[in-house]
């Protein structure tokens, strides 16, 4: 699953950098915009386990303690631009529950999303600690 949050990562190169903000504490999003309006998203979760004993340090800490639940995470990307809806494509990128090899993210969903003074709020389905989205956003036509 890593070499598909690197990749994704590095399609983002050399765009103008968005923001975003997230409705969960231990969530990352990272955003670009390329010269032809095209956004890219991705986003990633973390937790420090049911009893926090993740960020506590000790790897014989990790073992006692399981994942935290799965949790929704809404993310606002700002900047966009002077449209008034946008077309998403989610990708899930998993980090748990793999029984081989991951050979390309998985296709969740597209959504369109209302754009209000250049922002957009997206809404990802259940978020999985150590799970990644990769989101394609464009203007919609």
């Amino acid at each position: 699953p890593l070499y598909w949050v690197h990749r994704a990562q590095a399609e983002m190169s050399g765009g103008q950098t968005l923001s975003t903000e997230s409705t969960s504490l231990r969530t990352v999003a990272l955003a670009s915009k390329d010269a032809q309006g095209s956004v890219s998203v991705l986003i990633g979760r973390y937790s420090c386990g049911k009893t926090v004993s993740w960020c506590r340090g000790g790897v014989e800490q990790q073992l006692d303690d399981a994942p935290a639940p799965p949790i929704p995470v809404t993310v606002r990307i700002t900047n966009l631009g002077f449209v008034t809806s946008v077309q998403a494509k989610i990708l899930r990128i998993p980090n748990q529950n793999l029984t081989g090899a991951l050979l390309q993210p998985i296709d969740m969903v597209t959504v369109t999303l209302p754009v209000t003074q250049g922002t957009a709020v997206l809404a990802t389905p259940s978020f999985q600690d150590g799970d990644a989205y990769y989101v394609t956003i464009k203007p919609k036509n």
